[in-house]
């Protein structure tokens, strides 16, 4: 082989090496570029899936704190419509033993009675009421003789 041969060879060889070397420099960037990018999208996909995440348990605490005083509302009225249901039937009671005490009805009191005792009874209750309701209805409209001196 002469020098010639072996200069056109390595010249061949350089040349193809070169070549080689900037094409995959060329590539090795493409690649780190796309790579980059995906790594960017893979972050932005991230950060959003966290947004999200976090948003939903705001909304999610906000829902348990609304329940949470939904039913302490709801114990409150509870409360206060078993108090008005106790009322009722100490008003009930009261007036009924008013009128037995005072051993007469007028229908203006009767009527009185009528509506206190349907109240009553809308709230569950019928009990002891029936008989004391009984002995107001058989009372006379008017104080007896002896008893108005």
């Amino acid at each position: 082989m002469d020098l010639e041969t072996l200069a056109l060879v390595s010249s061949i060889i350089g040349g193809g090496s070169i070549v080689n070397f900037f094409v995959q420099r060329y590539f090795s960037r493409k690649d780190e570029a796309t790579r980059q990018t995906i790594k960017k999208q893979q972050e932005a996909q991230t950060k959003r899936d966290l947004e999200r995440a976090r948003k939903e348990e705001e909304r999610e605490a906000r829902e348990r704190l609304r329940e949470k005083e939904y039913q302490e509302l709801y114990v409150k009225v509870d409360k206060g419509l078993e108090t008005i249901r106790l009322l009722s039937y100490a008003r009930v009671a009261e007036e009924a033993d008013r009128l037995l005490t005072q051993k007469y009805a007028t229908p203006a009191e009767r009527r009185y009675m009528y509506e206190l005792n349907e109240n009553y009874k809308q709230w569950g209750w019928n009990g002891d009421m029936r008989n004391r309701m009984h002995k107001v209805a058989n009372l006379p409209d008017a104080p007896l003789p002896e008893e108005a001196q």
